[in-house]
């Protein structure tokens, strides 16, 4: 009877052991049975990363910050395999849109790349054309432009449109079991610069700023341009001269510290600007019988953003460009051109305000 109790005490506490280890193989989530397969590995994912830097915005480090959460509202992401044929089009319209922002991508084996358009469709200004089709429609047949193209002229302004492109990378089979986490990154810049037009008067005896709100009311101001498509290499295509109109202020009086002076603000979103483009500046007087006249023109990066902003990156770094004009009274004579903050010279040259 002894040796029974033993044996039974001995069964007992293994019987207890077996219960003991239990709550501890369940949270490891592992089977505790020899016949069936071991826990798998951690298995990593890949993701696209995104970030925005290219601007002229600085930190206390004299870095320039990540302004991809203060400017995104849309991702619109393309995958493209070695033979450059779309194989997965990622849409992404809810975020969140914070910095360190990154969207997972799951691929078979292989080797590709990936387009990034940040804000497109913003405000229907822009658009892709032809409409993309994963497994069909090849990477050079594929556009972002402006949507109102065919009626020649521009009236909708987008948030700014952000583009980024991976280098090529390869996903392998091994990659399939990774333990951890693959970041692709995409460096964006800005395609799309804001155009800001100021025009004022002053009066021709006295050189004081003329307060008659009339100049204002009959005063319009265009730009002209051919710059409104890009493939997915973001490169500029032909089309055909359009003209943007932009918004206004409704005000066509401003203060200043002698007092009122007549006043005309524009502002318009343009496309991507390089050193070498042409766009034109068009200010137009509204006769009485509703005909307009060009009473000024001038080429917008050559007699003024170029005067400063000589180099793409320089361009590409900045948001907006203000540009203020200064007439005399009736004469549509410039007095005065001041380009961010920058006053234009009669030689041409600029010197600060």
């Amino acid at each position: 009877m002894i040796a029974v109790r033993n044996k039974l005490s001995v069964l007992g506490h293994k019987v207890m052991m077996v219960f003991l280890s239990l709550p501890v193989l369940i949270l490891a989530g592992c089977n505790i049975w020899e016949d069936l397969p071991e826990c798998p590995p951690t298995t990593g994912k890949v993701w696209i990363g995104l970030s925005f830097t290219y601007h002229n915005t600085k930190d206390d480090n004299g870095n320039h910050k990540d302004l991809f959460g203060e400017t995104v509202r849309r991702t619109d992401l393309f995958i493209f395999n070695e033979n450059n044929l779309l194989v997965k089009k990622i849409e992404d319209t809810t975020g969140p849109f914070t910095n360190g922002y990154r969207i997972p991508i799951e691929l078979p084996a292989g080797t590709y790349h990936a387009v990034a358009w940040n804000n497109l469709y913003s405000n229907e200004a822009t658009l892709i054309s032809p409409e993309p089709v994963e497994g069909v429609t090849r990477e050079e047949e594929l556009t972002v432009q402006l949507s109102e193209l065919d009626k020649k002229q521009i009236t909708l302004h987008s948030l700014p449109l952000l583009y980024g492109k991976t280098e090529s990378f390869t996903i392998s089979e091994n990659d399939l079991t990774r333990a951890k986490d693959t970041v692709i990154p995409i460096s964006l810049l800005r395609n799309t610069n804001q155009i800001n037009v100021t025009v004022k008067w002053l009066v021709a005896d006295t050189g004081k700023p003329c307060q008659d709100a009339s100049h204002a009311e009959s005063t319009h101001i265009y730009i002209k341009d051919n710059n409104g498509i890009y493939d997915f290499s973001n490169v500029q295509q032909a089309v055909d001269v359009f003209t943007y109109i932009p918004s206004y202020l409704t005000n066509s009086q401003t203060v200043n510290k002698e007092g009122y002076e007549a006043a005309l603000y524009a502002k318009s979103t343009v496309m991507r600007m390089f050193p070498d483009s042409s766009p034109r500046l068009q200010i137009c007087n509204v006769l009485p019988d509703g005909r307009e006249v060009t009473v000024y023109d001038a080429d917008l990066m050559a007699d003024f953003i170029g005067k400063l902003y000589n180099e793409q990156e320089k361009i590409d770094r900045c948001p907006s460009f203000d540009i203020e004009i200064t007439f005399k009274c009736n004469s549509w004579v410039a007095v005065d051109i001041i380009v961010n903050g920058w006053k234009l010279q009669d030689s041409g040259d600029m010197d600060i305000q």
